[in-house]
């Protein structure tokens, strides 16, 4: 149901554009927005003290240099540290999530609409070819990435891993887990300098129509949106409020690497799920492709079989669209 008067103008006065942009269905908003994640690149700034790195990189030509730089090997040539720790398996529709990040990143999309409202597969373009070239070179033609050694969070606590791409949930769990380790967090690298991005969802509290009590339900979403409750949720938990009507800076300054959760540069493309029910299939099914792609090494320097993954990846991506009645 639509949320009461009072409710409706705190929404509209309480978060960004983007947020309100992307919970907007047909011109209305239906739900408190509780979460805004931008997903961001971490980096062990012990390890790049160590390696001589200046800072984090600012464009995939630098993450690739000072991922080379990062990885450590042993005497037979295995990873025993990875420069970046990339997404390859796992997650079903998280592999495509990690994947649209970079993605969103060389200025690329999942699905684009189209002049009719309906969808297509967006990602067998130019930027979509760019991006799996980007995993193949990192994972098997500078072998900066390994299937065989400790991966996401846990290599990151461990330091088996110089830079991961994440949520915001890691920073507590670091901070339980790994006390002693120093890392930060930065905006998605572009591939060009100047151009960016990275994947962004909300999640919204609601009341259905059915509801016996709405009154009540909406007064409790009301009261966990007091500053002190919204606040907890952040530093405690990681799930960032898209709040442009609170200060944040007490957390901030309490945990710098929080700093870059609300910050909306201009010209930074904000990738989100599409509203439709097909989307968790096409995102799964485009996982399972990208999962066996990332393991072939015969990819390398190989633009005509990237082509292909691609474009095969497609066709079945607007097949499910057409399924529903969507392509």
């Amino acid at each position: 149901m639509e949320p009461p008067k009072e409710v409706g103008e705190f929404i509209k006065s309480s978060f960004d554009p983007i947020t309100l942009g992307i919970n907007t269905f047909n011109g209305k908003i239906y739900g408190v927005p509780q979460i805004g994640i931008a997903r961001v690149l971490y980096w062990n700034k012990e390890l790049f003290k160590e390696t001589g790195l200046p800072g984090p990189p600012k464009n995939w030509e630098e993450l690739v240099e000072y991922a080379k730089k990062l990885t450590v090997y042993d005497s037979d040539g295995k990873v025993v540290r990875s420069g970046i720790c990339l997404r390859k398996f796992g997650g079903g529709s998280g592999v495509t999530e990690k994947f649209q990040i970079l993605l969103a990143s060389a200025g690329g999309e999942i699905l684009k609409r189209t002049s009719d409202g309906k969808w297509c597969a967006a990602y067998n373009d130019e930027a979509g070819r760019a991006t799996l070239k980007l995993y193949i070179d990192l994972i098997h033609k500078y072998k900066t990435d390994s299937f065989d050694t400790k991966q996401d969070s846990e290599a990151f606590a461990l330091g088996h891993t110089a830079m991961f791409i994440r949520e915001f949930w890691p920073i507590p769990y670091f901070k339980a887990t790994a006390p002693d380790l120093k890392f930060g967090t930065t905006l998605i690298p572009g591939r060009k300098d100047g151009k960016s991005g990275t994947v962004y969802s909300t999640e919204s509290a609601f009341v259905p129509k059915s509801s016996k009590n709405a009154k009540i339900a909406w007064e409790f979403i009301m009261f966990f949106n007091r500053e002190k409750y919204v606040k907890k949720m952040f530093e405690d938990i990681g799930w960032p409020a898209p709040r442009i009507d609170l200060d944040f800076s007490d957390i901030y300054s309490r945990e710098e690497a929080y700093a870059v959760a609300n910050e909306r540069p201009e010209g930074y493309i904000y990738s989100t799920y599409p509203p439709i029910p097909a989307a968790d299939e096409i995102w799964t099914k485009l996982g399972e492709r990208l999962e066996a792609a990332y393991r072939d090494a015969s990819l390398v320097d190989n633009l005509e079989g990237i082509k292909k993954v691609l474009d095969e990846a497609a066709i079945e991506t607007n097949n499910i669209l057409g399924e529903s009645d969507l392509y």
